[in-house]
């Protein structure tokens, strides 16, 4: 799976599970600032990414993540 792969992958993950408009997502989109995610939202994008890829990211790495691009970075840097 590549890096492009991972991102329309989660990009299509928040579009249905967040409802926001595919288009509005880039791997710069904050997802505090710009999609006003909490906490409580990232243990559930956690639980997402491990449903997904298998992934079982750790509180550190969760408290790392500012974009979709970091995301990204992270379930790429997993996967290989």
């Amino acid at each position: 799976m590549t890096k492009d792969d991972i991102a329309t992958t989660i990009i299509e993950m928040f579009a249905e599970k967040f409802s926001f408009s595919p288009e509005r997502l880039t791997m710069d989109s904050s997802l505090i600032n710009d999609l006003g995610l909490d906490s409580f939202t990232m243990v559930e994008i956690a639980h997402e990414i491990k449903v997904t890829y298998g992934i079982n990211l750790p509180q550190s790495e969760l408290a790392n993540i500012k974009t979709i691009g970091d995301i990204v970075k992270i379930i790429t840097a997993h996967a290989n």
